[in-house]
């Protein structure tokens, strides 16, 4: 699974920020098959910074070619998108959309 964080976040606000949008996609999309198989056999979950304008481009190429994803948006920031976690993918796909992040 596949996790933005925005990178205007202090490195201590980052994972937490990145759990919620994760705990906000599995209430939504936990029962799905793929997502099933990946709890289940994978688990692995790559944190990657960005800055909002590009969060949201590419948000918006994902969920154009198909896949899930779910912002978090934080109430004690303004309600500010922080996070945004992708439906499980390969690393082939992933590498896709986020070759040219870096890890947060």
């Amino acid at each position: 699974m596949y996790i933005l964080v925005n990178k205007s976040l202090t490195k201590s606000q980052r994972i937490p920020q990145s759990s919620h949008a994760v705990a906000e996609f599995m209430d939504t999309h936990g029962l799905d098959a793929k997502v099933k198989t990946w709890v289940k056999d994978h688990k692995t979950m790559v944190v990657l910074e960005s800055d909002f304008d590009n969060m949201d481009n590419i948000l918006s190429v994902v969920r154009s070619d198909g896949y899930k994803a779910k912002s978090f948006r934080e109430p004690d920031l303004n309600d500010t998108v922080t996070a945004i976690a992708f439906e499980p993918m390969t690393r082939k796909e992933g590498n896709r959309y986020f070759s040219r992040l870096k890890l947060a």
